[in-house]
Order: structure tokens, then C-alpha cells, then sequence
């Protein structure tokens, strides 16, 4: 059995790793303290790439543990084995003694954050670079520092808001009201868009002006500005130069696909995603499989049943699983699937639910339509008649919840910010209130008396 700490890793801070990009490699984060590094554009990028690869290359939550904590704790997937930390959020029993919680959704977040801080720091102002290298590393910067941030406020909720690298700062600091962190995001995704170019060369490995816009529509939905929300999502659509891919089955390819606006390469000789090697099973019995209102949920027809699902048979009894990512570990084939953080689909889906609640239903179909037929499934009005404001919400709500199963952690954010997690999932485990956030790691409130925890946990 493939254990899920087989990739925890012992190194949090000494050395960043890098990602599959050209002269790329080891930096330790001594050098990234100096000067030195950021003196010609080079030595800067190489700095840049370290902090794609503190990303990138391990279970975090930027590469694999968004999908399947999050996976686990809504109403995707179930939990097969038994390892201690895991089985925790299978059985609704997460504390703020969980390890694995710590080390994948705060210490490495905050780990990546520093990185970024530190070469913001070293970026503003500097004339030692060419302005169009400066800036785009910049714009790099300030779109995965605040991506650390939207990721971990759905999660937690009021974070301490670092933005500086100086450690009697830092380690200090209050948790910062979500609004707060909300406006940063909004402020560092405006400046991203400002900075980085449309595109580059080699592919979207690298984060864009339409990865900015993507994630500044969503910042606008999640806070329900659903004008801006539409507006940025209708510019990714047309401007970003992405389209949906005809066929679902290349969804996931690295560089081989249409619809990425980002995703990452791993550079592991031995996992080409993390959810590859996770959901794709070497055994009868895979670790994760899918819920049965999830299964259920498939229209029949659909093809993404038959290319994003499959199945093992262990002694007749068929388990479902994630097959997004088709490659397992030690597959000895390279490069051909990639984590994808952000598509094209996610922004029709943004458009369409700002155009219900501004009363524009029409366009919203047209939206939800363009996923459908890709799926192979009828037009939204050949399937349901008398459709009202409300009744397309939740048309919207299924559709979302098919294309982005197990993907992202989208679920479990929607679940929350449409108000209806304790209602979905009312019976599942010993559900209560204090479960919509998770505990703030307790070996942190030891370290940093000015945190408080979150309603309901043990300190």
C-alpha cells in the first residue's frame, strides 16, 4: 500500500526545491536572503522558481492535499486505509494536534508566503534587473502570495497576514480579519495583472495575466460583487487566448491542452501529480473512493463519468475512484499529465452564477450549456422547463459539482459560501457547526500567544 506519508516532508524550511523548467536548479533559502541572488535576471528567476517549486513538488496544499483533504471532509470521497492523521477527517474528529493538517495547510503555506515576501522585497525598486523581467517576477510573486492566502481563509478563516520576512514581525502577529486578507488579495491580483505578460512561450507553467484575472473574478464571487465577478470572468474568456478543450480526456495533459490558465510540472522522477499517485490505485482497493450521492449525481450520458471515473472489483464489490489524472507513481512515463490550478471551465461556471444573481438567466444558460455539451449531455432548456432564478441556481450548483469533482477544493468552498454545508452534510459523521472551519494548528497558538483558536476546538 502507497502510505500518504511516504511524501511528508522532514524539510519544511532548508532547502526550496524547483520545478521541470529550463537551468533550473537547487537554491538553498540562505541565498535567497542575499542581494546577491537578485543582482541580474538569471540568478532572480532562478529565486522566482524556487518558490513554484516549495509548490510543487510534495503533498501541500498547492499540489494534491486541497483535493483530497477537502475531498474527505465534504460529500466527495471516503478514506479507505487507516493512517491515524487521514482517518481523522474521514471520521470527523480533525484537532488541532493533526500533523498532517499543520504541515500542509499552514507551515508549508506560510513557508511558500515567506519565499514570495522575500523576493518581493528584493524586487521593488531594484535596478539591477530589466524592467520586463523584474516585473513579471513581481507579478509572479504577489498572484502565489495571495493564491497561499485564498486558499488557506477558506480553510481557516481569519489567518495572520505576513507580508514582510522579518521573523520579530512575523511570528507575532494576530489573525487578520478575512475582509482584510480579502482586500490584499484583490490588491496584490490588481498589481499581478498590471505586471505579467498575456503569455508565455513554453506554456502557462508560469502564472499569467489570465491566471490574475481568473482569481480576481473569484475573489469578486466569493465576496458576491457579482458585476466585477462577471467582468473579469467574461475577460478571461475572451482575452486570455484559452478556450475549452473539445475533448475532456486531454483535460489534465501537461502543455497539451487548450484550457489551462496555470498549472504546475512536477519535477519528481516518480510522481507525475500528486492525485495520480494518490487516487490511481496499485492495489484491489484503492485509498480514496467516490461517495455514492456523488456517483448518483452522474446524469446518464455523461462523459465524464466514462473518462474522469474508474472502478476496481474487489471480491464484487465495485469501488469508484478519481481518474482525472490517469498516471500513478513510478509510471515510468513523464510529463504527460500536470496539476492543473486553475482552467477555463471554472470561469463560464463563474460568469453564469454572477449572471443569475444579476437577473440575466439567458446568458447564464448559455454558459452552463457550453459545459454540458462538452460533457455530451443536452442543452439545459431540452432538460428542464419553467426555469426560475432559484431553480437555475441549483441547476448551476449540480453542474459544478460534476465538472469539479474531487479537483480543487472546489466543492468544499462552494458547499461554504453558498450556506448549505451543514445541510448537505447534516448526516454525515457527527456533523456540528464548528466543523465549517478547521482548527488552528495547536503547536502555532504554542508558538505564537497572540492566536486564538477557532470556535468549538481544544486549544
Amino acid at each position: 500500500m502507497r502510505k500518504l506519508n511516504c511524501w511528508k516532508s522532514t524539510l519544511l524550511y532548508p532547502i526550496t526545491l524547483c520545478m521541470a523548467l529550463p537551468a533550473c536548479h537547487f537554491i538553498e533559502n540562505a541565498e535567497l536572503t542575499t542581494k546577491r541572488v537578485f543582482s541580474n535576471d538569471s540568478l532572480a528567476n532562478m529565486a522566482v522558481i524556487g518558490m513554484y517549486g516549495s509548490m510543487a513538488n510534495d503533498l501541500n496544499m498547492s499540489s494534491g492535499a486541497t483535493t483530497v483533504f477537502t475531498g474527505i471532509w465534504s460529500d466527495e470521497l471516503r478514506y479507505t486505509r487507516n493512517e491515524a492523521d487521514l482517518l481523522d477527517f474521514n471520521i470527523g474528529k480533525i484537532t488541532a494536534g493533526n500533523d498532517m493538517m499543520r504541515e500542509y495547510f499552514w507551515a508549508k503555506p506560510y513557508h511558500t508566503i515567506y519565499l514570495a515576501n522575500n523576493c518581493i522585497e528584493n524586487l521593488r525598486n531594484n535596478n539591477k534587473l530589466t524592467d520586463t523581467r523584474r516585473n513579471q517576477f513581481l507579478g509572479e510573486c504577489l498572484f502565489f502570495r495571495a493564491f497561499q492566502y485564498f486558499n488557506m481563509v477558506q480553510l481557516f478563516s481569519d489567518v495572520p497576514l505576513v507580508l514582510v520576512t522579518n521573523p520579530h514581525v512575523s511570528e507575532v502577529l494576530p489573525r487578520t480579519p478575512v475582509s482584510e486578507i480579502y482586500k490584499q488579495m484583490i490588491s496584490d491580483f490588481i498589481e499581478a495583472d498590471t505586471l505579467l505578460p498575456p503569455n508565455y512561450p513554453e506554456g502557462r507553467y508560469r502564472a499569467t495575466q489570465g491566471a490574475a484575472e481568473a482569481m480576481l473574478a473569484k475573489c469578486y464571487l466569493y465576496q458576491k460583487k457579482w458585476s466585477q465577478a462577471e467582468s473579469y470572468a467574461s475577460r478571461v474568456i475572451e482575452t486570455s487566448g484559452t478556450e475549452l478543450e473539445r475533448d475532456i480526456r486531454d483535460v489534465f495533459l501537461a502543455n497539451n491542452n487548450d484550457e489551462s490558465l496555470l498549472h504546475f510540472i512536477s519535477d519528481n522522477d516518480f510522481i507525475n501529480t500528486i492525485e495520480g499517485a494518490v487516487f490511481a490505485p496499485n492495489t484491489k482497493i484503492p485509498n480514496f473512493i467516490l461517495t455514492d450521492s456523488l456517483l448518483n449525481d452522474f446524469e446518464f450520458g455523461d462523459k465524464r463519468r466514462t473518462a474522469w471515473l474508474d472502478s476496481s472489483d474487489y471480491n464484487g464489490d465495485i469501488m469508484f475512484y478519481p481518474y482525472k489524472y490517469k498516471l500513478p507513481g513510478n509510471s515510468g512515463v513523464r510529463r504527460r499529465e500536470s496539476y492543473m490550478l486553475l482552467r477555463l471551465a471554472e470561469q463560464y461556471f463563474i460568469r453564469a452564477e454572477a449572471r443569475i444573481e444579476l437577473g440575466n438567466l439567458e446568458g447564464a444558460i448559455q454558459d452552463i450549456d457550453a459545459i454540458r455539451l462538452r460533457a455530451g449531455l443536452p442543452r439545459i432548456k431540452e432538460k428542464y422547463t419553467n426555469i426560475s432564478q432559484n431553480s437555475l441556481r441549483g441547476i448551476l450548483r449540480h453542474e459544478k459539482r460534476i465538472e469539479f469533482f474531487a479537483e480543487w477544493g472546489h466543492r468544499w468552498y462552494d458547499l461554504k459560501r453558498w450556506g448549505i454545508a451543514s445541510q448537505v452534510l447534516k448526516n454525515k459523521f457527527r456533523w456540528e457547526e464548528k466543523d465549517l472551519l478547521w482548527p488552528i494548528p495547536y503547536k502555532d497558538l504554542m508558538l505564537n500567544r497572540n492566536l486564538t483558536q477557532n470556535p468549538g476546538y481544544d486549544y
